[in-house]
């Protein structure tokens, strides 16, 4: 009876240091998550599409090529990044875009981080596809027009009405003219605030991801960024 009791006593002592030791090395991966190692943070996939890649993607209308929107899809990350490799593009869009190796590279994330970063990226880019697919309904008849304007400048070039200095000079103006009705358009839809949401909920998600030391770098580089979507409203002013 007695050997019995110590083979209960001893069978029960194993069994909780299993689960003793099974809780101890699930609480050592919770507070010790695995680091990340050789990832290349300036890859493409941490590109973020803007405002302003929307608005270079518009290709004007030359003597040999329609005016067209942008083509590629906000989902695409390599052509956006291959877009901004082009100098036309970056022309018309004045400045690089973002890219979050700006921040990333220095946050030592863990997997799980890095994972959850590149899941924010992938929402933000279908948040952004609502409006921009809507601008671009919307922009289609502006182009079609522009279209149909300059073949009637090519084919008054081809009759000698115009010589090919006025005709380039016509399709100039028409480029201008089209520019600022779709330009309106985007203010009227709100596409730029629209854009602008999306994209600082996919920052503060980030945020959220973070730790306390990561956190301070994180908002380090975001009080450094510019544009519209980080310009506080004016302050209202008495007389």
């Amino acid at each position: 009876m007695k050997s019995k009791t110590h083979l209960r006593t001893f069978a029960t002592l194993a069994i909780s240091l299993f689960f003793l030791t099974l809780y101890a090395c699930n609480n050592n991966n919770a507070t010790s998550p695995e680091p990340l190692a050789d990832v290349n943070f300036n890859s493409d996939q941490y590109a973020v599409y803007e405002y302003e890649d929307e608005f270079a993607g518009i290709s004007d209308a030359t003597l040999s090529t329609d005016m067209t929107l942008a083509q590629s899809s906000p989902r695409d990350f390599h052509a956006l990044q291959a877009n901004r490799g082009r100098a036309s593009f970056m022309i018309r869009r004045g400045h690089h875009g973002m890219h979050l190796w700006q921040v990333l590279d220095s946050l030592n994330l863990t997997v799980e981080q890095d994972s959850l970063v590149r899941e924010q990226l992938t929402q933000y880019r279908e948040c952004i596809l609502v409006p921009i697919q809507e601008f671009r309904d919307e922009a289609a008849p502006i182009i079609e027009e522009s279209r149909n304007q300059r073949h009637a400048v090519i084919d008054s070039m081809r009759a000698g009405v115009l010589t090919r200095q006025e005709a380039f000079a016509q399709l100039k103006t028409l480029c201008e003219e089209k520019r600022a009705e779709i330009q309106a358009l985007a203010e009227e839809l709100g596409l730029q605030q629209a854009m602008c949401d999306c994209k600082l909920t996919m920052l503060d998600n980030i945020a959220a991801l973070l730790d306390e030391t990561q956190k301070a770098i994180f908002d380090a580089w975001y009080t450094t960024q510019e544009g519209p979507c980080f310009t506080p409203p004016a302050e209202e002013t008495t007389n």
